[in-house]
Parts: structure tokens; C-alpha cells; sequence
């Protein structure tokens, strides 16, 4: 829901969080509100539930069909002084359930619903995607054309108020059709820079790069089958992983890796701890073990009795998605650690390998490798190349 209403006001989803914790900041201080203009229909019992499904991180409990409904695009209306429009298929709207309506600001003035220019917010409309009704998309116009219209015929009732208040909230054309969202927009550079913005506090607050959490959900859990993790749990686990020099991203196919050691092969009777038992005897805790196949360098703790990894020394040789050999360490700030000669991810249009990408040496970028240029000296007759 907040992802379509987002995409509904702005053209981006960048704001599907920011309006969970609005809704909620606003269920909460208008609750009594709430339970009286709903108290023939919603069980005080059921408010907590209500504003706790609006938490950015809430999961619901297995089995319980919990999620953002009806209350919530009515209180998303309220948060955003403008009117939601939820539409259905034909047959859904002509039925007697709520699978659409017309969502009014009802519990903010009228005049606080107008901007600047002293006309109303113009209504912003989503719609289910399916039969199923388990998820929303917003109906938005094209840019450079006529904003969109919904005639009235197709304006669904007003849900939770009464009906005479959608002329107070929405403005009519002549022919009694309604103007769909609005033609402003945010600029590109202003979302880049939001965006940035939104990074650095991500950074100082957790020491690690969002775009590596977001790869670290993708490759280690997404793509293994695992769903459901919490954010937070993604996050430690990315910065743990970067912490230790786990990570560590392919040039070819850009995906992530990570190094990984087995515990119970480290104990005794582990695989690694057996194989450098039987190669070099008695262990010692002065030297380091070198175990090429798992691209492993471990010591050993003689306190513990156990092999601990050396990740410092330890590296990668192939990526675990493609199986190619151009793979790298990655920072806690998502960057690569390059050697000289590869390839960079910055754009370049005047290489002469016509890779299209710059290439890394000696701490810089360049266009083009370094090229050796053979020089003949000749001094006292001695020759010098």
C-alpha cells in the first residue's frame, strides 16, 4: 500500500517508510478520534493491532492475515490532507464489499486539504492488481500529457463519512469528472541528493553501506530461499561480514560472496582441523595453516583447541554465482578494493581496450592501462635500455 501511494505522490516508492511511521505517529496521537468515529464497526480491542501493522518492520504472526487495509488508506488520506481513491474491477465495485472507496481527509479542515495556490490537493488513485485484492498499484498519469480523469459514474462511495463530504474535499470539472494526482513532480538531482542524504544517515548509524545490506539480502538470503528475515538481522549480518573481510564482489557479474568456514571444521575432528593435524603434527599456536582448496589461512587458538580463520589472509579465487576469477574485497562503504589493471565500474568513452570502463592503477583511475615505453641511453659508450 505505502509503496503505491508513494509511487502515487512522486513517482518513486522512496517514501513507503516515511509514511508507516507518519501513519503511525498519527493513529496514535488521534486515536480517541478514531475509536469514536469507528466504534460501531472496529473493537477497541483491535486498535493496537491496527497501529501496530503500520510499523515499518511489523511481520504478521504465521497464519494471521494481518496487513495494511481499509483504516490505513483512510488514515493515509488524514496524514496526507488529500483524498485516496481505491478502485476494483468492474464486478468488485459494483459488489457489496470494500474492495474500493473513496478515501476523504475527513478528521483535517477543509482548508487544510488546499496548497499553496488555494486549490484542493487533487485525489491520488490506486487500484488491486488482481483478483486476489493482496496488492496495490497506482493509477498515474504520463508526463507531457493531460492529467488523468475519473468521471463520476466511476467515483467510488466515501468510506467511514459521510457522503455530502466529497464535494467539500474533491473538486469537480464541469462535466462532473475529478483531476487524478498532479502534475509536480521531484526533480532528479533533488531525489539524488535525498538519496544521498538517506545514506550517510544509514552509514553513521549502522558502519555499513545500505546497497551492501540490500546485496547481502539478495545473495545470501533471497536468493537461497530465504524470506521473512528481519532488516535489522541483514543489517548485523552484513556488518559482521565486512567487519571480518568476509565480502567480496565479482568484476564480471557484480555479484557478492562471501568467504565462509564451516565451525565444526575448525574443532577437532573437523575437516580442516583433522587434514592439518595429519599434515603438520602437533599444532602450534606461532604458525599459520594454509589450506588452498577452501581458500582458507587459519592459526591456531591452543587455549580453545580450535583453528581460528585468518580472513585478513584468506582469500576468494572464483564468485560463487559465475565461477569467475576477477573477484575483490568490498568496504564497509560498498566500494571494491582494486588491483592494478582492473576494471572499474566508472564509465569511460575514451578507452583504447573499448571496454567502455576505466581501469584501476596505482591508487587512481584511468581511461587506459599504463603502457611501457622502451628508452635507449647512450653514455660513454655504454649502452643503457
Amino acid at each position: 500500500l505505502v509503496h503505491a501511494v508513494s509511487r502515487a505522490l512522486v513517482g518513486r516508492e522512496l517514501f513507503w517508510h516515511a509514511l508507516r511511521e507518519n501513519l503511525k505517529k498519527h493513529l496514535k496521537e488521534n486515536l480517541d478520534r478514531y475509536k469514536a468515529l469507528f466504534h460501531d464497526f472496529i473493537d477497541t480491542a483491535e486498535w493496537k493491532d491496527i497501529i501496530n501493522e503500520c510499523d515499518p518492520l511489523f511481520v504478521p504472526p504465521e497464519g494471521v492475515p494481518l496487513g495494511l487495509r481499509n483504516i490505513h488508506i483512510f488514515g493515509l488520506a488524514n496524514v496526507l490532507h488529500r483524498p485516496i481513491i481505491l478502485l476494483d474491477s468492474l464486478s468488485g465495485m459494483r459488489s457489496s464489499g470494500d474492495y474500493s472507496a473513496t478515501f476523504l481527509p475527513g478528521l483535517i479542515p477543509v482548508e487544510s486539504c488546499k496548497g499553496k495556490d488555494g486549490q484542493f490537493n487533487k485525489p491520488i488513485c490506486i487500484a488491486w492488481s488482481s483478483s486476489g485484492r493482496n496488492h496495490y498499484i497506482p493509477l498515474v498519469g504520463i508526463k507531457g500529457q493531460a492529467l488523468p480523469k475519473l468521471p463520476l459514474k466511476l467515483l467510488p462511495k466515501a468510506w467511514g463519512v459521510p457522503q455530502d463530504l466529497i464535494r467539500q474535499y474533491i473538486k469537480f470539472e464541469e462535466d462532473g469528472s475529478c483531476v487524478i494526482g498532479g502534475d509536480r513532480s521531484l526533480q532528479d538531482k533533488y531525489l539524488l541528493r535525498l538519496v544521498s542524504a538517506m545514506e550517510e544517515v544509514f552509514m553513521n548509524k549502522h558502519g555499513v553501506h545500505p546497497s551492501l545490506v540490500a546485496d547481502v539480502h539478495h545473495y545470501f538470503y533471497r536468493r537461497t530461499g530465504v524470506i521473512g528475515v528481519q532488516p535489522e538481522e541483514v543489517t548485523g549480518a552484513a556488518k559482521k561480514s565486512v567487519l571480518e573481510n568476509r565480502l567480496h564482489k565479482c568484476l564480471i557479474c557484480g555479484a557478492l560472496s562471501e568467504l565462509m568456514v564451516p565451525a565444526e571444521w575448525l574443532a577437532p575432528g573437523g575437516k580442516l582441523y583433522n587434514l592439518a593435524k595429519t599434515t603438520h603434527g602437533q599444532l602450534k599456536s606461532d604458525k599459520n595453516y594454509s589450506f588452498p582448496l577452501n581458500n582458507i589461512v587459519c592459526s591456531y587458538d591452543a587455549a580453545n583447541d580450535v583453528l581460528v580463520p585468518d580472513y585478513n589472509l584468506s582469500n576468494l579465487t572464483s564468485c560463487t554465482w559465475c565461477r569467475g576469477t576477477s573477484i575483490r574485497r568490498v568496504r564497509n562503504d560498498s566500494s571494491i578494493v582494486y588491483l592494478d589493471g582492473d576494471r572499474t565500474n566508472t564509465s569511460s568513452s575514451g578507452g583504447k581496450c573499448g571496454c567502455g570502463f576505466k581501469h584501476f592503477w596505482d591508487g587512481k583511475e584511468y581511461d587506459n592501462l599504463p603502457e611501457a615505453f622502451p628508452i635507449t641511453l647512450e653514455w660513454g659508450g655504454r649502452v643503457v635500455r
